[in-house]
C-alpha cells in the first residue's frame, strides 16, 4: 500500500490521444493549481480512479467533462477545515491551552514594512509580524 511514484507534470500531459501512453494511475493529487492541470489529471488517471485537486487553482478551470464521464473519474476537492476544526481552535484559545501572541515575532509601523518585506525575504527568527497601521506600538526588532 502507498505510492509507487511520483512525477512532475510533462508538457503533454492533458493532450488528447494519450489512451495507450503507460500504465495509468489509480490516484493523482493535483497539487499546483494552475489551469489546465486538473484536465491533465484527468488525463492520467485510469478508468474508474480518482483526482484529488489540492492545488486550489483561482483562475477558471476548463476541460472536457465527457473525458472525465466515460472513463467514471471521480474528483475530489477537499474542505480545508471543517466546523469541528475551529471549535477546537476556539475551545483551546478560550481554555488558555496555547498563547497565540508567542508567535508575533514583531510589529511594525507601515513606514517600515517595504524594507520588513524585503528583510522577509531571506531566512530570519521571524515568524509572526503584525502590521500597527497608526504606528502606535513599538517595534520588536
Amino acid at each position: 500500500m502507498g505510492a509507487e511514484g511520483s512525477r512532475p507534470p510533462a508538457a503533454q500531459d492533458g493532450q488528447q490521444g494519450g489512451e495507450g501512453r503507460e500504465a495509468r494511475a489509480e490516484f493523482v493529487f493535483e497539487c499546483v493549481g494552475k489551469p489546465g492541470l486538473l484536465s491533465a489529471a484527468v488525463s492520467m488517471v485510469r478508468p474508474r480512479g480518482t483526482v484529488v485537486s489540492l492545488g486550489f487553482c483561482m483562475a477558471p478551470e476548463s476541460f472536457v467533462t465527457a473525458q472525465a464521464a466515460m472513463r467514471e473519474v471521480v474528483l475530489k476537492f477537499p474542505i480545508l477545515y471543517s466546523l469541528r476544526d475551529y471549535q477546537i481552535a476556539i475551545d483551546s484559545l478560550a481554555a488558555g491551552h496555547v498563547e497565540p501572541r508567542a508567535m508575533i515575532t514583531n510589529v511594525v509601523s507601515l513606514d517600515i514594512l517595504p524594507g520588513v518585506f524585503e528583510r522577509l525575504r531571506t531566512p530570519s527568527h521571524e515568524c509572526k509580524v503584525m502590521i500597527d497601521p497608526w504606528g502606535d506600538a513599538p517595534s520588536r526588532s
